[in-house]
């Protein structure tokens, strides 16, 4: 349960960043082993949504483990994230690593997705990992309503105007997890990411999220879905070779 949460709340594999994808890589880095505790962070969320807080071009995260780096740079959720981990040695899910790093200072870098191809070569170059993708046949759960023509009481369908339901992805600076307030249906105001709301009673905690695809979730009750098992053909994420990270 505990590795479950360090990937920070993601929830199905989206494989690549699209054929934009090119060497990238951040012009300072540091790794260093982290004996000292204390809480997990990072500045900006590192789940599979696009909500990102925009500071410059920096990264920086602390008490985290190999796994949680890889989930944040190729977006690996849901039942795919047990498969990777099945591949990882044991200290990369219970060492625990600091990383620093930062760009060149160029705008066009500072954005979500600039870090996670920034965070697969830094990956590369510091873990020696090297990965490749397979299409498999596997079994594979598709969603469906439990009653036709009717979704459940938290799940509706993302308003694409602006004017009707404002939304950005950019939080704000300090921002990680909790969301700046709600809109009308008690939703967070950001959009791209699982955010934590207003506890619904004492010692309860609620998450929400606005304009995300269905690989994040699933819920009976709730969405009013239902999830049948079957079988298709995926990209699944290979493993080659990982190595404990080189000195700085």
């Amino acid at each position: 349960m505990r590795n479950a949460l360090l990937f920070i709340g993601v929830l199905g594999l989206a494989v690549g960043l699209g054929a934009q994808e090119a060497a990238i890589s951040f012009d300072v880095t540091s790794v260093k082993l982290n004996n000292g505790g204390g809480k997990a962070q990072s500045i900006f969320p590192l789940g599979p949504g696009d909500a990102y807080v925009s500071n410059g071009g920096r990264f920086n995260a602390s008490g985290l483990p190999l796994v949680t780096y890889l989930a944040f740079a190729y977006k690996i959720s849901g039942n795919d994230a047990a498969g990777v981990l099945a591949q990882m040695p044991g200290w990369a899910t219970t060492a625990r690593y600091d990383i620093e790093a930062r760009t060149d200072g160029d705008p066009k870098k500072d954005t979500k997705d600039q870090m996670r191809l920034m965070m697969r070569a830094l990956l590369a170059d510091r873990f020696r990992m090297k990965i490749h993708y397979e299409t498999r046949e596997v079994s594979v759960l598709a969603a469906g309503l439990v009653k036709a023509g009717k979704t459940g009481p938290q799940l509706q369908a993302h308003s694409q105007s602006e004017t009707e339901s404002p939304c950005t992805t950019v939080l704000a600076p300090g921002t990680t997890q909790l969301g700046a307030g709600t809109v009308t249906g008690g939703y967070p105001k950001q959009c791209g990411g699982l955010l934590m709301l207003p506890p619904s009673a004492p010692g309860r905690a609620r998450v929400g999220a606005r304009n995300i695809t269905m690989d994040f979730l699933a819920v009976k009750d709730q969405l009013g879905l239902k999830l049948d098992s079957r079988k298709g053909s995926t990209e699944v994420l290979i493993i080659d070779h990982v190595e404990r990270p080189s000195a700085n």
